[in-house]
This record gives structure tokens, sequence and C-alpha cells, in this order.
């Protein structure tokens, strides 16, 4: 609930939608990196995992509207079923996989590394080529 409630505060009043998909999913995967490497007590485990927890569902929080400001009226409903799902869908297909044919040589720490923290990255490296609509902007 602070994810959802603090993401769309700050991409309503403080900075825009898609900046904060960005930081929010950045900041989300320093929390993964900080999660996976350092050994930590099991506080520190929960604390990470939580504060993990808070930015990705509160860029989820924001994302979907994000998504539905870059697509017309008359294909809006489509193109963000199609978009929201298909990244999910694709994750769910091939993470098992990746995860299962890289653990036996890279192990646990190293292949959630690989797998997660560049992905995560490139989301956001990506959402900044989106266009960055102000709140209250009209769009058709």
């Amino acid at each position: 609930m602070l994810g959802y409630i603090g993401a769309s505060f700050v991409g309503e009043f403080l900075t825009t939608r898609r900046n904060t998909v960005v930081i929010w999913t950045w900041v989300g995967t320093v929390c993964v990196a900080a999660l996976v490497w350092p050994d930590h007590s099991y506080y520190m485990h929960l604390m990470w995992f939580s504060l993990m927890a808070i930015f990705f569902y509160g860029t989820s929080a924001v994302l979907t509207t994000f998504i539905a400001e870059l697509f017309p009226t008359h294909i809006r409903a489509t193109a963000v079923g199609a978009v929201s799902g298909l990244g999910i869908n694709l994750g769910f297909a091939l993470f098992p996989l990746l995860v299962a044919n890289l653990v036996g040589s890279l192990g646990w720490k190293m292949t959630f590394t690989a797998a997660i923290i560049p992905s995560l990255f490139v989301v956001g490296l990506v959402t900044l080529f989106q266009p960055n609509l102000k709140s209250g902007t009209e769009i058709n």
C-alpha cells in the first residue's frame, strides 16, 4: 500500500508518471541487488524484501495509467491489454527456463543478478524514451 500511495503521489504532484515508473523501477532494482548479494540477518532480508515490494508494487500503480496515455482512444483498451499482458507473460514463460539453465553453472546469486537486474535496468531505460506527459494533459 505504501508503494501504491507513494508512487501515485509522486507521479501526480512531484513529477510525471513516466519518471515515476523509471525511478520506482530502478530503486526496486537496487533493492533486489541488496536483497540477493550481501548476507544479511533475517530482519535485513525482510527490510530489503519489503522495500523491493513497495517500489515494484508502486510501479504497477502508475504503469497502467502511463501506458494508457500512450495510445489513442480508439485502440487504448486493446493496446493496454496487449502491452501489459505481453511483458508479464513473456517473463513467466522465459524466466524459469533461463534460471533453470543458468543456476547450475552460475549459482543462485549470479543467476538472479544476470536474469533480473539488467532486464529491470533496460525497462527503466526504454521507459525514458517514451512521451513524458504531465498529469492533466488532454489526450485524444
